[in-house]
Parts: structure tokens; C-alpha cells; sequence
């Protein structure tokens, strides 16, 4: 058996034979869609690497800003990564988990690692906005993007905990959970590519919380301006300095404020969008974004746009009358009828804003 791989791992029911020609033709016995066979390939090239002799994995970051970076990651902080992770959420090798990410990013990459790492029972499913609207199987703990969170409503209960990254839940979507007799335990993290996935925790449901809380071995400070700085030496030998703006409550703890890079300068008033989109979240249960486009008056201008249609939310306009002044109201508001994602499920805010203008 190979050292990087725990003995008690399996995958779809099989376990890891320390041949990977012979595991992924048993994998791919059980299958017979294109799909499906793609992605089981997919996942066993991807093992491959992680037994191979190089002590790296090369990774791509999400490109949902921008163009995706390639990062090397070493394999022995991916694994202290993955043990962080199972140390939080309580999970061993008893754990029975679903695998329905990207495989070529980090989010599936660092799910396929702690299953080997740690020794669970992973299944697979084909990353799909609407994946988990078919389990008929029950599993302790999923990772998941929010669009397929938001389109797993009635099913959410198969799963005893649930991370979601990539992006912002609404509160009114987590709020309606307890009308639904939701009993899973839903979270959301914040990390990145460079941190081998998340580094910090927020609880959503059943109790929401507004701050992040470290995992275990990392800390937290920040610059000058508020802006996020990662300690955590064995997944980063060096502090990482970060582009949030947080309120940091302690060394451990923070609340997230919004990206530097996304400040819009409207009429020389600083806006954090994220701020608009906390209290827009009161409201919209699909997706949507603020952000700033030129304005020949005021610099930028902040506008809203929503993943929908207009009458969807016939109270939306006096909401934002009463719960906003004149300078944070969004100037306008654009409906899109789906949002342009990256292949890791974020929204693709460059072309997005391509669409708008």
C-alpha cells in the first residue's frame, strides 16, 4: 500500500489495490455513460500524480477574477491540510463522504486527498449544478459550491454536514432551512488555491454565526489596512498576505468585510459591495453580485445584478429604498437569466460585466 494512502480508503465501493491501472479498471467496470467514465479517468490520473515521486502538485487557481494561476503545491501540505480539516469536522476514517467537484481544482482535489489521507468511504458523483438532487444515499459530510447548495434544498438532509465554498449563501436561503426541517450542519469557508483549501470556518446553520474561525495551527493578523494576513506555517512557510479586508476579533477569529480589489470609488466615497450584498441577502434567494462600472459623473457607480427575472422580486425596489441611503443604493439593476461561471462553479465576474455593458 502506498504511504499516501490510508489502508482504509475506498472509492465507489473499491478499495485502493496499490496497482492504479488495476483500480481504475475496476472503477471503470462500474460505469457505462461517457460522463461518468471521464470523470472516473479524470479522478485516477489524478492519483497517479499523488503516488508518483514528485512532491509536488501543480494546481490552478479558479480564474473567477482573472487569469487562473498555476501553483505548486507541495503533497505534505496538502495532507496537514486535510488533517486540519478532519480534526474540525470530527471526520475519521468511519466517514462516508460524496465527491461532486471539479477534480482539476482544488476543492475536488483537496476532497479526493482527505478521503486518502484520512480513510474514508468516497463516492463520486459528476459535478453537476443539480447534482444532489438524485442521492438516495446518506453521508456524513460533502463539499459543495453554492449553486448546487442552493438547488439541493430538498435533499440536504441526506448529508449530516455540508461545506459550501466559492462564494456568499444568501440569509434568506439559510433561514429558510429551518422552515424546511433542515437538520444538517451547514458551513462555509474561506481559503484559497495557495492554502491548499480552506483555512478558516463559518457556521451558517443551525446556528449562524457571523465570524470565521481557524483551523486547527493557523492564525491570524493584518496590515495597515486591514487587509488579511494568513499564519500557517505548515501549510505556507511564509505569512500570506491576502486582498480581504477583514475586522479581525482575535487571532483565530474575523469577520469577512469584502476584497480590496472590488472597492468601488463612487463620487469619492469608498463602497464595500459586499456590505450591499449582506443586506441584499435579507431578500434575494438567488444569486446575484454589486459591483462598481464607470460613470462619467461620480468615477464608478454600483449596480446589482441579479441571477433571475424582474418580477421575481416585486418588493425589491422599496426594500432597497428603506434599507439604504442615497450614496450605498446600487444605481441600477440588471437581471441575468443565468450568471457565467468559471469551471469551478464561481461566478465569472469579467465576463459577466462583458454581458452587462
Amino acid at each position: 500500500m502506498n504511504k499516501l494512502i490510508h489502508p482504509s480508503f475506498s472509492l465507489c465501493g473499491i478499495k485502493y489495490n496499490a496497482d492504479i491501472s488495476v483500480f481504475k479498471r475496476e472503477l471503470m467496470s462500474l460505469y457505462t455513460d461517457d460522463e461518468t467514465l471521464q470523470y472516473v479517468i479524470d479522478i485516477c490520473d489524478f492519483i497517479s500524480q499523488w503516488i508518483d515521486d514528485t512532491g509536488t502538485i501543480l494546481c490552478h487557481s479558479s480564474g473567477s477574477t482573472g487569469t487562473p494561476k498555476e501553483i505548486h503545491l507541495p503533497k505534505n501540505v496538502m495532507i496537514n491540510s486535510a488533517i486540519k480539516t478532519g480534526e474540525f469536522f470530527n471526520l475519521d476514517e468511519d466517514c462516508r463522504a460524496l465527491l461532486c467537484l471539479p477534480i482539476q481544482y482544488i476543492a475536488g482535489r483537496m476532497m479526493l486527498i482527505r478521503a486518502m489521507t484520512l480513510g474514508w468511504t468516497l463516492d463520486i458523483k459528476v459535478p453537476h449544478s443539480d447534482v444532489l438532487e438524485s442521492i438516495n444515499k446518506e453521508y456524513d459530510f460533502v463539499a459543495v459550491v453554492p449553486l448546487q447548495f442552493y438547488k439541493a434544498a430538498e435533499n440536504l438532509n441526506k448529508f449530516k454536514q455540508i461545506l459550501v465554498g466559492g462564494g456568499a449563501i444568501s440569509t434568506a436561503f439559510i433561514d429558510s432551512l429551518k422552515e424546511k426541517n433542515i437538520t444538517s450542519a451547514v458551513y462555509i469557508s474561506y481559503g484559497m488555491t495557495e492554502t491548499a483549501s480552506h483555512v478558516a470556518i463559518r457556521e451558517l446553520h443551525p446556528h449562524y454565526h457571523d465570524y470565521y474561525n481557524a483551523l486547527n495551527g493557523i492564525s491570524f493578523s493584518t496590515t495597515n489596512e486591514d487587509c488579511l494576513i494568513i499564519n500557517a506555517p505548515d501549510l505556507n512557510p511564509t505569512p500570506l498576505t491576502t486582498n480581504d479586508i477583514v475586522r479581525l476579533i482575535d487571532h483565530k477569529t474575523f469577520e469577512w468585510i469584502g476584497r480590496r480589489d472590488y472597492v468601488i470609488n463612487s463620487g469619492g466615497i469608498k463602497i464595500h459591495p459586499e456590505e450591499s450584498e449582506r443586506i441584499l441577502s435579507r431578500i434575494i434567494t438567488s444569486r446575484y453580485l454589486i459591483c462598481g462600472i464607470k460613470d462619467d459623473t461620480l468615477g464608478e457607480r454600483q449596480i446589482l445584478i441579479i441571477e433571475g427575472h424582474k418580477n421575481d422580486y416585486p418588493s425589491l425596489d422599496e426594500f432597497i429604498e428603506q434599507n439604504f441611503d442615497s450614496i450605498h443604493r446600487p444605481k441600477n439593476i440588471y437581471y441575468v437569466e443565468h450568471f457565467p461561471l468559471t469551471h469551478t462553479g464561481k461566478i465569472n465576474r469579467p465576463q459577466l460585466l462583458k454581458m452587462i455593458k
